[in-house]
């Protein structure tokens, strides 16, 4: 992980301790040297002379530097926004104590035989191929630092987790955190093709520790919140990024950005449809087939609900989309025909397509 990247989090929790109190931090700057904040090994000096570049070359980026906190110092209470207030002020003068030229930067060398590199990399870089999955093609590949145990570039290597905080083609790498178990949750700046929220949404209110020493809360998935523009909306929102191989598990949610509780029928949630023309669209009926119409599904306000995924077929190629109903004014805990409900309304999903790719 770059250099910089591990000082800012190390003097962090340095500060934290130095600044908390049982009442919380405050997002003030009072410390006297910011030298004292962080220890940095002898033959890393190179890189802390103020007033000179911090060199970026493979042992900085790819091997755990020789920073370190006082273990035993526990964690303390500081309130989040108090956190991104200090590392938002101390950010400046650790700069400056360790010498760091921001123009520099870390050019990315293509090592892609396909796209015109040679399949190599010196310095002992190693070739990342940049996830592109059902893109029918190879994907391009760029020389970059190995990664240390418990970094990622993308969300590949963190078996079903998400990558955070990774910024490959600058030569900086993240680390991996849990899968998202419940909809609507969300891990901020991830790199991953199956996002959390609905396009157009922020993930709002995570927390995230650095993969070093002691913090002062444990990592907590943010909330999916909607853009002024979504608000007021209902999706059907299918998360295939817009092709699916024949085959493949789609998985299908609705998301409630109204202000009030919508409800949906307790069994079929949806129907799938398919086009040749994207004019006329033919109904293939739900996903599953009922006895019973079952309680109503309620999606709160501002909420996400995960519902029956649909697995592609393996002979039908082409167009689809999912179409669903929705209630509203309902009575919860009752089937739809029995809760008085007020209104109702008919969604479509994205068009997508299932197709032969990679």
């Amino acid at each position: 992980m770059h250099t910089l990247q591990r000082i800012l989090g190390t003097t962090l929790l340095v500060l934290l301790v130095a600044c908390g109190s049982g009442t919380g931090a405050t997002g003030v700057d009072d410390v006297q040297s910011d030298s004292a904040d962080v220890q940095i090994a002898p033959q890393d000096t190179q890189d802390a002379v103020p007033g000179t570049d911090a060199v970026l070359d493979v042992t900085d980026v790819a091997q755990p530097k020789d920073i370190w906190i006082d273990s035993d110092v526990p964690p303390i209470d500081v309130p989040p926004a108090d956190i991104a207030d200090i590392q938002a002020d101390i950010a400046p003068d650790i700069a400056v104590d360790i010498g760091v030229d921001t123009g520099d930067a870390f050019v990315a060398e293509n090592c892609n035989g396909g796209f015109g590199g040679n399949g190599m990399c010196t310095n002992g870089l190693v070739c990342w191929a940049a996830p592109c999955p059902k893109c029918g093609m190879m994907p391009q590949g760029w020389c970059l630092p190995p990664l240390e145990n418990g970094a990622c570039y993308d969300y590949t290597t963190c078996d079903g987790g998400a990558c955070y905080n990774a910024t490959p083609m600058n030569g900086v790498s993240g680390w991996c955190l849990p899968a998202i178990a419940t909809a609507g949750q969300c891990w901020g700046n991830a790199s991953s093709l199956t996002p959390d929220c609905v396009s157009g949404s922020t993930c709002e209110g995570q927390f995230v520790c650095p993969p070093m020493g002691a913090c002062p809360m444990a990592d907590k998935p943010g909330t999916c919140t909607a853009s002024p523009e979504q608000k007021g909306k209902v999706y059907l929102w299918e998360r295939s990024g817009g092709i699916v191989s024949p085959g493949e598990t789609v998985t299908v949610t609705w998301v409630n950005y109204t202000g009030a509780s919508v409800f949906l029928p307790g069994c079929a949630t949806y129907n799938i449809q398919t086009t040749s023309d994207y004019t006329t669209w033919k109904d293939l009926g739900p996903g599953v087939m009922c006895a019973w119409e079952g309680v109503a599904v309620e999606v709160p306000a501002g909420g996400y609900v995960n519902t029956l995924s649909w697995t592609a077929p393996n002979n039908g190629i082409g167009n689809y989309r999912f179409h669903g109903s929705y209630s509203v004014g309902c009575t919860p805990g009752k089937a739809l025909s029995q809760a008085n409900c007020t209104g109702s309304s008919e969604i479509d999903s994205d068009t997508f397509f299932v197709g032969m790719v990679p």
